[in-house]
């Protein structure tokens, strides 16, 4: 069963060469949707088989169901630019048939730099990416936009393989990151907007088991604290 890739970027040119190459060959549709970039992103998407449109930016949900519409089949394999298929999840999209299944998530895995998180609030996690955009569409949250309706858990299933997640180069552009998603997101209130960053902190650190990153985890845990406060 044919699916289309779509992706969104803008000023992407440290990962979006890395990304299109690992998707070459899965299918004869990859939309690329670039929203303004000032860097080489548009000159290194140009050198490979897809299609570039160039569009104003709309919001993250607008832009995403906006390059939905332009991709030739219903099935969608929406991926970010700074994210990468592994050979596993390779082979599992070269297999894949839509099945009872409305959703398919795959298991993402977190990177600072060239390391992969396994503990703390960025540890792996399953992403639902591979959907019908006659059926399912991106909300229009401020950010970290989800699919549209809900859907049952066991309407659910996982792939097998990982999106490879190259967040940050180093902590401290991830710090700035947050601070840019957490002036997008709407304030906290009342006790919550009090103890949330003590909470984001220790659900890390120590129930997440980010410790366990020895310095890297205290790090992570550092920058969701600040993240909190930033929100409030």
């Amino acid at each position: 069963m044919a699916f289309s890739v779509v992706i969104i970027c803008r000023d992407e040119e440290d990962h979006i060469g890395r990304c299109l190459v690992s998707l070459q060959g899965l299918t004869d549709d990859i939309v690329v949707v670039d929203t303004g970039s000032s860097d080489r992103t548009v000159d290194i998407v140009n050198t490979h088989p897809v299609t570039l449109i160039q569009r104003q930016w709309m919001g993250y949900g607008a832009t995403k169901n906006y390059a939905n519409l332009q991709a030739k089949y219903d099935w969608i394999l929406s991926i970010d630019a700074d994210e990468a298929v592994d050979e596993e999840l390779y082979d599992s999209l070269r297999e894949w048939q839509p099945g009872s299944a409305m959703l398919y998530t795959i298991r993402r895995i977190n990177h600072i730099g060239d390391r992969s998180i396994r503990y703390g609030h960025l540890k792996p996690e399953l992403k639902r990416r591979l959907f019908n955009k006659n059926i399912y569409q991106w909300d229009h949250r401020p950010v970290h936009e989800l699919l549209t309706p809900e859907v049952a858990k066991g309407d659910i299933t996982a792939l097998k393989g990982n999106l490879l997640h190259y967040q940050a180069k180093d902590i401290e552009a991830l710090r700035q990151q947050y601070e840019h998603y957490a002036l997008m997101a709407p304030p906290k209130k009342g006790i919550v907007k009090s103890l949330a960053p003590y909470y984001h902190f220790l659900r890390s650190y120590v129930f997440m088991l980010g410790f366990i990153e020895g310095t890297l985890g205290l790090k992570l845990a550092q920058s969701i604290y600040i993240s909190a406060k930033l929100k409030n």
